[in-house]
């Protein structure tokens, strides 16, 4: 089973195909690998923060005091 491209791999192939010199495709991928991280990063913390909420509130069901914690 052969695996598909990563992202990145297509967007340089992309990029040489427009004849683009290698400082321009070097700036292009880094510029989207750090949105891409960026993005991967906020997500994971938005999940991670309900994920706290949701145990605050499960906690607070019981033990009303846990919300001033």
């Amino acid at each position: 089973m052969e695996s598909s491209p990563r992202l990145l791999d297509q967007m340089r192939e992309a990029l040489r195909l427009k004849h683009l010199s290698a400082r321009t495709e070097e700036a292009y991928v880094s510029w989207a690998s750090r949105l891409l991280f960026d993005d991967f990063a906020r997500r994971t913390a938005h999940g991670r923060d309900k994920a706290r909420v949701g145990l605050q509130r499960r906690k607070s069901r019981f033990q009303p005091w846990a919300l001033l914690t």
